[in-house]
């Protein structure tokens, strides 16, 4: 099991640790793109207008090399990103804390069967988006 939290913090050690339970070297990885991390499209006119459009490319760049995918999709999700920096709005408070009261006794058994400590899901703090998780561990 991978915590998102040592993905975003620790990506190589991660990679390599997945490496590892697959049997497959490890430290051969020297980049990782970031095609799984866009940013987030906050509901509105260029998401009803480049999702329709984006959504069966990705389907139909199944089809061809991810290089020729990447290429071709990078000016839609621009499109569709726009300018400037938005974060998924995070959960409200109140909304973490009625999951917490329905989530607080499977956190603490994942806690005893992996030795890990889970005690960090059990706050009502939003700890950010993807990108401002990564700004928090790059400073």
């Amino acid at each position: 099991m991978l915590r998102y939290r040592t993905v975003v913090d620790e990506t190589f050690a991660a990679v390599d640790r997945a490496c590892r339970f697959l049997g497959i070297s490890t430290g051969r990885v020297s980049s990782i793109p970031q095609d799984n991390s866009h940013r987030y499209v906050q509901p509105g006119w260029r998401r009803r207008m480049y999702g329709p459009v984006i959504r069966p490319g990705a389907r139909a760049g199944q089809f061809a090399s991810p290089q020729v995918w990447r290429r071709a999709s990078a000016p839609l999700i621009s499109w569709l990103s726009g300018p400037g920096e938005t974060h998924r709005p995070p959960l409200p408070r109140d909304a973490r804390q009625r999951m917490l009261e329905d989530f607080s006794d499977d956190v603490s058994i994942l806690s005893q069967l992996t030795g890990e400590d889970f005690s960090d899901w059990l706050s009502t703090e939003s700890r950010g988006s993807f990108s401002q998780r990564t700004q928090v561990t790059r400073s």
